[in-house]
């Protein structure tokens, strides 16, 4: 546990009245659900603490010499404690899940995705979440992108390798992995009336083209086939993503969503 002197901006806190000879500290340490918890104030009792399964709550620990007493959960390295200036501020859940504080000027900001889904702090600032879902019988790119609406998010875009080689281990995990197999992501080409071409993304946050570099990562064969997958080719065994027919792609077995971290 890290003990600090601050304020705090939640208003999820679950109210907890310590035992005898019980701190607010020492409940939350040993309360899987704790990731943080505070003294109560004088018109309030015993402890307020906020919990990781709430992926709804974002709040952010200003730091100073006064205020309340809190207490939020790191892992530290061998049960040893660094230097302050030396602490990895993650958190490692028994799930296996790791989750991370994220160090402001004034203190740490705690925002985090839906429970097993994936984050990624994209170069030009963007926090995204994604997740990849398999479908046995198969699916439609346009029936993807209604599954991912109905559940609040968007086919979403890549705009990394490293976002696209995730979602490439996710497919191989995923079962039984046969040639072309894949799973639909967001772009479609778009071309103007001299033939220049390029693709679009549509989810709404995804900007760069960084995955699509067709030397190391992007397979393309153009020819009608103006639609984004993530793909396992034997073709080219290097790549993992890949452009094909925006209906009659074949193996579509899957599909990623993704949401922006506000």
């Amino acid at each position: 546990m890290i003990k600090v002197f601050g304020s705090i901006n939640a208003e999820n806190y679950i109210s907890y009245e310590p035992k005898e000879d019980e701190t607010c500290e020492q409940h939350c340490f040993e309360t899987d659900h704790c990731i943080l918890t505070r003294n109560a104030s004088n018109l309030e009792v015993g402890c307020l603490e906020l919990n990781h399964l709430d992926r709804n709550i974002k709040f952010i620990i200003d730091r100073g010499t006064s205020g309340s007493k809190i207490s939020f959960k790191v892992t530290l390295p061998d049960n040893n404690c660094p230097a302050f200036n030396e602490i990895n501020y993650t958190l490692n859940l028994s799930s296996g899940e790791v989750l991370n504080w994220k160090q402001t000027e004034s203190g740490w900001e705690w925002k985090q995705c839906r429970q097993g889904w994936k984050k990624f702090e994209r170069s030009d600032g963007t926090t995204v979440c994604l997740q990849t879902f398999r479908v046995d019988e198969g699916i439609t790119r346009g029936a993807s992108k209604t599954k991912c609406e109905e559940i609040g998010a968007k086919l979403t875009g890549v705009a990394s390798v490293e976002e696209s080689k995730w979602i490439y281990g996710k497919l191989l995990e995923s079962g039984s992995v046969t040639d072309w197999y894949s799973f639909w992501i967001d772009g479609q080409r778009q071309c103007d009336s001299l033939g220049n071409c390029k693709f679009d993304w549509s989810d709404g946050y995804t900007k760069s083209l960084d995955a699509l570099n067709t030397s190391t990562n992007f397979h393309e064969s153009k020819g009608g086939e103006d639609c984004l997958a993530v793909s396992y080719m034997t073709a080219a065994p290097s790549k993992t993503i890949n452009d094909c027919s925006c209906i009659d792609h074949k193996n579509p077995a899957g599909y990623v969503c993704g949401y922006q971290l506000i």
